[in-house]
C-alpha cells in the first residue's frame, strides 16, 4: 500500500471534525447588552460592570439536537443599525 493511502472504510476524520460549525454576530446598538449575553451564555455568569466592547471573538463547544457542535460567536462593538443617508456616503 502506497504511504499515506487508508483501507477502503477507514476514515482520518475525528468526532470533532464531524461537528457541526455555526457563526453567531452580536450586533447592535451600544450599551443594549450584547456583551453581557454572550459572557451569559459561554460562561454562565453576568458581568456587572459595563466595559465597552471594541470587538471580542469566542469559540464553544456546545450540543444541538443532542449533536456536538461548534459555534464561533463575534461580539461587536455598539453600531449605528441605520445611520443617516449623508453618513452613508462619507
Amino acid at each position: 500500500m502506497e504511504s499515506g493511502a487508508r483501507p477502503i472504510g477507514s476514515s482520518c476524520s475525528s468526532p470533532a471534525a464531524l461537528s457541526r460549525e455555526y457563526k453567531l454576530v452580536m450586533l447592535g446598538a451600544g450599551g443594549v447588552g450584547k456583551s453581557a449575553m454572550t459572557m451569559q451564555f459561554i460562561s454562565h455568569r453576568f458581568p456587572e460592570d459595563h466595559d465597552p466592547t471594541i470587538e471580542d471573538a469566542y469559540k464553544i463547544r456546545i450540543r444541538i439536537d443532542d449533536e456536538p457542535a461548534n459555534l464561533d460567536i463575534l461580539d461587536t462593538a455598539g453600531q449605528v443599525l441605520n445611520p443617516e443617508p449623508s453618513e452613508q456616503c462619507l
